[in-house]
C-alpha cells in the first residue's frame, strides 16, 4: 500500500509536460458546378374535363416519353396548382403521370406542369434538378 507522502512525492517530482509545434501545410481544393439540362423532346398529353355538374374537374397528365439528360438518374413530373401548391411525381419508378380520378377532381384554374431531370446524390438527401419551362392547361 502506498502512503500519502509517497504519492505526494511522486506528484511533486513529476516533470511538467511542455510541447511546441511548428509547421504549416497548404492544399488546393477544386470545385465546380453543373447545370442540369431540362429533358428535350418530351411527349406529354394533358386533359381536363368537368365531372358532371359538380364544379370539379378531372385532370389527367400522361407522360408518354421524355428525353434523356446526361448525369440524370431520376425524372419527375412537377405540377403547380392554381393556388401554387407543388406536386412532384417520380417518373423513374414506373409512374406515367397524374390522374385526379373521376370522383375527387381538382379545382378550376390554370395548372402548370413540366418534366424535370434530377441527379440524386447517392447516400444523401441532396438533389440537383433541372429547370424546365412549364406547360399549362386550364380547367
Amino acid at each position: 500500500m502506498f502512503t500519502g507522502a509517497f504519492v505526494a512525492g511522486l506528484l511533486v517530482a513529476a516533470p511538467a509536460a511542455h510541447a511546441a509545434f511548428t509547421g504549416s501545410a497548404a492544399a488546393t481544393m477544386t470545385s465546380g458546378t453543373h447545370t442540369m439540362a431540362a429533358p428535350a423532346g418530351n411527349d406529354i398529353s394533358a386533359s381536363c374535363d368537368q365531372i358532371g355538374g359538380s364544379g370539379k374537374y378531372r385532370l389527367k397528365i400522361s407522360v408518354i416519353s421524355y428525353g434523356a439528360v446526361p448525369r440524370a438518374n431520376n425524372y419527375v413530373l412537377r405540377m403547380v396548382s392554381p393556388s401554387g401548391a407543388v406536386t412532384a411525381i417520380d417518373l423513374t419508378s414506373s409512374s406515367t403521370g397524374y390522374d385526379s380520378g373521376p370522383v375527387n377532381g381538382v379545382a378550376r384554374g390554370t395548372w402548370k406542369y413540366s418534366v424535370e431531370a434530377q441527379y440524386k446524390v447517392p447516400a444523401t438527401t441532396n438533389v440537383w434538378s433541372s429547370t424546365a419551362t412549364p406547360l399549362a392547361i386550364t380547367c
